[in-house]
């Protein structure tokens, strides 16, 4: 038909200092989802969190965004349970687990009863300072056929430190590892910012390393952009991703600012196909912006 009708109900409840809430919805033609989760402190250092989650095949909403594994909320069922330990003044380590399983087939599985598991451990400390650091782990095991399973391993190291009063530094080092029954792949990446703010200017530059054999070791990591807009690219493919950000704030009326970012690919002698092909081996892309606040 021509027409779609969403109803939801939503709920939020507080006991003492356990606070659950959650989320009924229906979608024509009788489709439903339901989302209920549930957060308290088992101390001063230790805090859990929990969800549950059932999207049925057939729900659609357009602006739907429920937690989980796949890319729209439906046809998948899922249990997360998340904690966080305080461990001294300026350390902490959170964790969580995510199960998930998919009824029918989708674009990610060409059949039914697809299911995985993803957990992730993520160490930090924080030192105004000393700097801000944070060491992660993440493992998934998710189905890639219906006897075959595909286990992935990225780490993250991650290093914040302000150098001056107006130069930051951060860097971070990334793997990701990925082994099924047809692939058996390592990638890898490594990114450096400077950030330095005098009065109304300021500059940003990344010099980040990528080596990852395909597209399924890509990794993503924000990257420094024009204000008001937002990226977190993949990067793969063995290259090299240079980035200059200059912004220029007058007053509180202008705000100026251009972005340049190179990429050099070392095994590619074309980029991109058909009309958007580019004969060479390095991209390059230009942005500028001009913002007035009344």
């Amino acid at each position: 038909g021509d027409r779609l009708i969403n109803y939801s109900l939503a709920h939020q409840l507080a006991w003492k200092h356990v606070i659950m809430s959650g989320e009924f919805a229906m979608a024509s033609p009788r489709s439903i989802a339901i989302i209920e989760s549930v957060a308290f402190p088992f101390s001063q250092k230790l805090d859990f969190s929990g969800l549950l989650r059932y999207y049925e095949t057939g729900y659609f909403s357009p602006r739907a965004q429920a937690l989980g594994e796949g890319s729209q909320t439906k046809n998948e069922v899922g249990v997360f349970i998340g904690n966080q330990f305080q461990l001294t003044k300026y350390q902490r380590l959170s964790s969580y687990v995510d199960y998930f399983y998919f009824p029918k087939r989708n674009f990610s599985h060409a059949f039914d009863g697809a299911w995985g598991m993803e957990t992730l451990s993520r160490f930090q400390w924080d030192r105004k300072q000393k700097g801000q650091y944070f060491l992660q782990l993440k493992w998934s095991n998710q189905s890639v056929s219906l006897l075959q399973r595909q286990n992935q391993i990225q780490s993250s190291f991650d290093v914040h430190r302000d150098l001056t009063k107006k130069l930051n530094w951060h860097s971070r080092l990334m793997l990701n590892y990925l082994h099924s029954y047809k692939q058996n792949e390592l990638g890898c990446m490594w990114l450096n910012d400077l950030k330095y703010t005098r009065q109304h200017w300021k500059m940003q530059m990344r010099i980040a390393w990528i080596q990852t054999p395909s597209y399924d070791t890509r990794l993503y990591a924000y990257e420094p952009t024009l204000p008001y807009s937002f990226s977190l690219p993949a990067y793969y493919d063995p290259s090299m991703r240079n980035i200059v950000l200059v912004a220029y704030k007058p007053n509180r009326h202008w705000e100026v600012g251009i972005k340049i970012a190179r990429t050099q690919y070392f095994n590619k002698e074309t980029i991109g196909s058909g009309l958007d092909m580019i004969s060479g081996a390095h991209k390059t892309d230009l942005a500028a912006q001009v913002v007035y606040h009344n």
